[in-house]
């Protein structure tokens, strides 16, 4: 008696009670020779035989030399469209976390430009203002300012061109500038550009054109003071540049989607116009 399992060229047949033989078929659905009322039916079919019956191995019976055919496990349809949208939110949710972060992160960044481009304003522009003898004009974007007889050729007690500065707004690129003669000329550069003026009685802007017929002819130069300087406005306690003590300035500055008003006020140094 054979103990192993029956085995043919394409079917394995394993025992349960008689004894079989090993024996071939010839093709698809072929019989087996010696086997008295026996069929292979199929590829999935039974061996049938009396009140025996035999679930064979699958094995292509028409090409015996193939290797048996073995089921995979894989996903399904389904499943990868649930994979997929776990996939998307999930990705979704990260996304709007690293946009919060972002947004938080550029936000801090553009507060700290506000505060730090205020005061840096602030500090400068209350620096000339009480640097000068006198606030000679103001109005919308500019501020026009006289240091002093600091001029050893100039006229005393009169301001020259050489001895004003120009705190202007350029609105175009928002930018405050600072003009003034260039700190590297000669004493005979200064002389020869210099114009004097009188202090008062002169009419409302005649300071500004002075400073920006400079500004064409190259004697003022600009120094930047600051960027991001969407609006600013000065206002004086008094309209003679003689008798002018306080400025009042209101400045916005943005930066990103952030934006600060800034109010000051300074005064000039001298109480009164022939204080020293």
């Amino acid at each position: 008696m054979d103990p192993n399992p029956i085995q043919s060229a394409t079917t394995v047949v394993r025992r349960r009670g008689p004894v079989l033989r090993r024996t071939s078929i010839d093709g698809c659905g072929a019989t087996f020779p010696g086997w008295h009322g026996s069929r292979y039916s199929g590829p999935r079919g039974a061996i049938e035989h009396g009140f025996r019956t035999r679930v064979p191995e699958y094995r292509n019976p028409c090409h015996s030399s193939a290797p048996p055919i073995k089921m995979v496990p894989a996903f399904t349809m389904v499943e990868l469209l649930l994979a997929l949208a776990i996939t998307g939110l999930v990705s979704a949710g990260v996304a709007a976390m690293l946009v919060a972060v972002s947004y938080g992160t550029s936000s801090k960044r553009d507060l700290r430009s506000v505060v730090v481009k205020s005061r840096l304003l602030d500090l400068r522009l209350s620096a000339a203002i009480r640097s000068s003898r006198a606030i000679l004009e103001a109005g919308t974007d500019y501020l026009v300012l006289w240091a002093g007889d600091v001029n050893t050729n100039g006229t005393p007690d009169q301001p020259d061109l050489s001895e004003m500065r120009l705190v202007e707004r350029d609105a175009s690129t928002d930018e405050v500038k600072s003009y003034a003669f260039p700190s590297s000329w000669t004493q005979a550069q200064i002389d020869a550009a210099d114009v004097a003026y009188q202090l008062s009685g002169n009419p409302p802007g005649f300071f500004l054109n002075a400073t920006a017929q400079a500004k064409t002819a190259g004697s003022f130069q600009p120094t930047l003071w600051v960027t991001d300087v969407t609006s600013n406005g000065y206002t004086l306690d008094d309209t003679d540049p003689a008798t002018t003590r306080l400025v009042s300035y209101r400045l916005r500055i943005s930066a990103g989607d952030l934006s600060e008003t800034m109010v000051g006020a300074a005064a000039r140094r001298y109480g009164a116009f022939n204080d020293n």
